[in-house]
Parts: C-alpha cells; structure tokens; sequence
C-alpha cells in the first residue's frame, strides 16, 4: 500500500534484470501501488519469470498485459 516500498521493490527488480513497473489501484478510500514484470510475448514466458520471481522470494500471479 506504501507507494515508496512499491518503488523500492521496482527498482531492486530492475537491479536484477527484470522489466518492473509500477501502476496503481484506487480502491475508494485508499491507493495500492503493484510491482508489475513484463509485458512478456506469451504466457508461457510469463509463467517461466513468474517462477524465477517465486523462487527469490515473491508472490505473484501472471495476468493479462492492458
């Protein structure tokens, strides 16, 4: 929920070679900022850094790129 541990996230990401972005989700009375990787050219690319992340210690999901 704290745009700077967002930031912080993003940026350690990018230190290690992902493409990480951040993009945010109003929820009516409060803001979440998300840690996004990728876009990736298929799911099964996005599956494979999904498991890379997992395995250093992030959770994650793979969704659909907007």
């Amino acid at each position: 929920s704290r745009k700077d541990n967002a930031e912080q996230l993003a940026a350690d990401l990018r230190k290690k070679g992902y493409a990480a972005f951040l993009s945010q989700l109003d929820t009516g009375s409060t803001s979440l900022h998300r840690v996004r990787v990728g876009p990736q050219k298929d799911r099964q690319s996005a599956e494979s850094v999904a498991a890379q992340l997992q395995k250093s210690g992030h959770s994650g999901q793979v969704v659909p790129h907007p």
